[in-house]
């Protein structure tokens, strides 16, 4: 995991913990850097910086081979990011969704535009489906300082459209639903809308049956 902390002399720093490797740190300058996460499995970092005259820089190395994988120039903020699978860094800047893959030389892909409904929302989170057909973003908002609003734009990429749910909280997996030889793509969200108190699990096959 990282960390980006400060030395003995209060100078920035990203301090890369290795879990495995006996909790050894490494530490490397950190006095541009504004975020940093590790990869999922692999020994890979990605690093935004503030871009001038707006937006942030991304670089991703891969700190085994010190190699630059990926140097990505965005002209809006990055508000949230995640690794989402072991090859897309996805990101979500102030208008949009776009994926990074390093399995590739591909540049940064667009994958959709944020709802006006989720403009002003603070993104908490972004999942992928397992056949990267299907997108879902989704944020929180508080309109009264008090209620805790959640929206999610589940997106169709192949199709180039979303639906709008009121939820908090959802994700991507499969199962067996018709046989024991085919699994299905599901879609499963917890429903919460606007000034009710009750919740409710929704699970929806999202794949063609077999």
């Amino acid at each position: 995991m990282t960390v980006r902390d400060k030395d003995a002399q209060g100078v920035p720093q990203i301090s890369i913990i290795e879990l495995t490797n006996k909790m050894n740190i490494v530490r490397r300058p950190g006095n541009k850097v504004d975020g940093a996460i590790m990869h999922i499995s692999e020994n890979i970092i990605s690093l935004k910086a503030p871009n001038e005259p707006a937006g942030h820089i991304l670089q991703i190395f891969n700190l085994n081979s010190k190699a630059k994988l990926k140097h990505v120039e965005f002209p809006e903020n990055i508000v949230f990011w995640k690794w989402v699978n072991a090859n897309i860094l996805a990101i979500v800047t102030t208008s949009a969704v776009y994926h990074v893959n390093i399995s590739n030389d591909s540049k940064e892909v667009k994958v959709f535009d944020r709802a006006p409904e989720l403009k002003d929302d603070q993104i908490i989170g972004y999942v992928l489906g397992p056949d990267e057909k299907w997108g879902a973003l989704f944020g929180i908002s508080t309109p009264d300082g008090k209620t805790i609003n959640g929206r999610i734009q589940l997106y169709f990429i192949e199709g180039a459209r979303h639906q709008m749910l009121e939820g908090h909280a959802c994700a991507f997996g499969r199962a067996y639903l018709h046989n024991e030889s085919h699994k299905s793509n599901i879609f499963c969200f917890v429903e919460r809308k606007a000034n009710e108190k009750n919740s409710s699990v929704h699970i929806t096959e999202i794949s063609a049956p077999p």
